[in-house]
């Protein structure tokens, strides 16, 4: 791409620790933001923008409690991820706060994971009410296999997803999630981008953008 003469970089990258990619495009010279996930703590170089994962896992985790659920778990994700960790980090908060120890399951951000889960949960910890998923896959995943043991998801174990995927609504129950407004951040990261290559002012990084909780059968 850098041969083909691309003015610059939105790079969104996938699980790996290479930055390769990054020094090319230094070298470059060209502007290039990091979305979503960080491979270069480089912020000068490779401003960083994502959604406000803390946030919506605070908000999450705080309904959770407002209705009733006295166990909260949260369920997925790669451990030592820096997004596992985000979304993590407003239901470690909140639980720290009710005094609970936190009950973590770890692992791939898959619906077979998700299914996998809901027995581990009976099995090792029976008395968790209420669960906060990595992602929405992971979610609807959890619900399958709980209702597969004669679980009532939205009764006896209440679920919150991450993304507000369209498979959302068309679960039964439909699930809670935390919706990440993807449109609007592609919004913002292009006016970020495009303002860089008007005017050579490298935008700072860390913003956060918003993200909402949209509330449904599930929890």
């Amino acid at each position: 791409l850098i041969e083909h003469g691309v003015s610059g970089f939105i790079v969104s990258p996938a699980y790996d620790e290479d930055s390769t990619p990054l020094e090319a495009i230094a070298r470059a010279g060209l502007p290039a933001i990091q979305v979503f996930r960080k491979v270069d703590d480089r912020e000068d170089l490779f401003p960083f923008f994502a959604p406000d994962y803390q946030s919506g896992s605070r908000d999450a985790t705080r309904h959770l409690l407002d209705r009733g659920c006295r166990k909260l778990a949260f369920v997925g994700g790669l451990a030592g991820r820096d997004v596992t960790q985000e979304r993590m980090s407003g239901y470690l908060e909140v639980v720290a706060a009710q005094g609970q120890d936190p009950v973590i399951i770890t692992g791939e951000a898959s619906h077979q994971f998700g299914m996998r889960s809901a027995r581990t949960l009976q099995d090792t910890h029976p008395e968790v009410d209420g669960v906060l998923c990595f992602n929405d896959l992971v979610a609807l995943g959890l619900m399958a296999g709980s209702q597969a043991m004669g679980v009532t998801v939205g009764r006896d174990l209440r679920v919150i997803g991450f993304d507000e995927i369209e498979g959302c609504q068309q679960s039964l129950p439909q699930l809670t999630s935390v919706g990440c407004n993807i449109p609007g951040l592609a919004q913002v990261i292009s006016s970020k981008i495009l303002a860089w290559l008007g005017d050579g002012t490298r935008p700072p990084g860390g913003d956060r953008t918003p993200v909402e909780l949209v509330v449904r059968q599930s929890s």
